[in-house]
């Protein structure tokens, strides 16, 4: 089964090409790529941000953007998937929606003038499915742990006695299927 590696929050690109040295990077050094799976195209977006305001936060800068664009520009796939760490809009809930992408409406912009089919982001730690300003969005939940729900609240609680989850994505005729996959626990 194919697989690619994106960026989170508390990755470094450095130590991440050391151990990677084989990763996709685009011409500025972003950990980016197209993956084509039959009919579906996967792009593949480094939203990690050197300096974040507010700490975990994410950003997609002008040349990663720019990079984006040309991509689905020239892109013949039936299906397009984009995929990056921080989802681009608020979700609900206060906590976790201070550490999304701070330029994400660039992002929503963009994916929407090209007819993107599915973003998929992560960073919150728990599976959530929206149609963000118009994109259908799937953030996934985590393999570490599950954050409570907390929609009238600062607070992010951490919650360690769920089973972790991993997604797949799949091509099918009819387009790309997610699925979501609970890891028992000991």
């Amino acid at each position: 089964m194919p697989a690619t590696l994106l960026m989170g929050n508390c990755d470094n690109r450095a130590a991440f090409a050391s151990v990677f040295p084989d990763a996709a990077q685009d011409a500025h050094g972003f950990v980016q790529s197209v993956v084509t799976l039959g009919g579906t195209a996967l792009f593949c977006l480094d939203s990690l941000d050197r300096e974040p305001d507010p700490k975990h936060s994410g950003v997609l800068c002008a040349d990663r953007l720019g990079w984006l664009d040309a991509q689905l520009a020239a892109c013949a796939a039936s299906h397009r998937v984009v995929v990056a760490h921080h989802p681009p809009a608020a979700v609900g809930m206060a906590g976790p929606d201070r550490l999304r992408l701070r330029n994400g409406d660039a992002l929503l912009d963009l994916l929407r003038a090209h007819g993107v089919d599915l973003l998929i982001c992560g960073h919150l730690h728990r599976p959530i499915l929206a149609t963000l300003k118009g994109q259908s969005t799937a953030i996934l939940g985590s393999t570490a742990f599950d954050v409570a729900l907390a929609t009238n609240s600062d607070a992010i609680t951490p919650i360690f006695d769920v089973p972790p989850l991993y997604h797949v994505l799949l091509d099918t005729d009819a387009g790309p299927v997610l699925h979501c996959e609970q890891v028992p626990m000991a």
